[in-house]
């Protein structure tokens, strides 16, 4: 789920630590995975997804989740984004929401960029934090989320 790394014994040291290990990743791995903006702040994934759709003309949406958390969300024609951040404004994971049309594309993506992991779950291993992309069907849409699954 999105809050795995939040329910952590000692929160505030182990979120210091995934701070300071996405910034190291970041900072060495310039090879980030399109739309995966784990790791930076408010600002940069906001400027990041309205260059990325310079003709779309979108407009983000600012919300807080059931446990107080901010996440921002940007509607495009056939697929909204979202992006969760901690306290310390860091984005700690993302997701986006499909029709089921896009399905098929979106599971022969996973699988040629991803190792697959388990029915749905999909792992991106790097060198200093791998992330999990799963796939959670809904009524009439589904969502790819991506959170860390491990740093090292």
């Amino acid at each position: 789920t999105f809050f795995y790394f939040f329910r952590l014994k000692n929160k505030n040291k182990n979120m210091k630590k995934l701070i300071l290990v996405l910034f190291l990743f970041l900072s060495i791995n310039l090879e980030i995975q399109s739309q995966n903006l784990i790791g930076l702040s408010k600002k940069e994934v906001t400027n990041y997804i309205l260059q990325e759709y310079p003709n779309e003309n979108l407009t983000p949406d600012w919300n807080k989740t059931e446990t107080g958390y901010d996440y921002v969300s940007f509607e495009r024609e056939s697929s909204t984004l979202a992006y969760y951040f901690t306290t310390s404004e860091i984005c700690y994971s993302y997701l986006v929401v499909y029709p089921y049309s896009k399905m098929n594309g979106a599971i022969e993506y996973l699988n040629s960029k991803f190792t697959v992991y388990q029915n749905e779950i999909w792992i991106d291993y790097n060198e200093v934090a791998d992330y999990k992309y799963s796939i959670q069907r809904k009524e009439g849409f589904f969502i790819i989320s991506c959170v860390i699954y491990k740093t090292h």
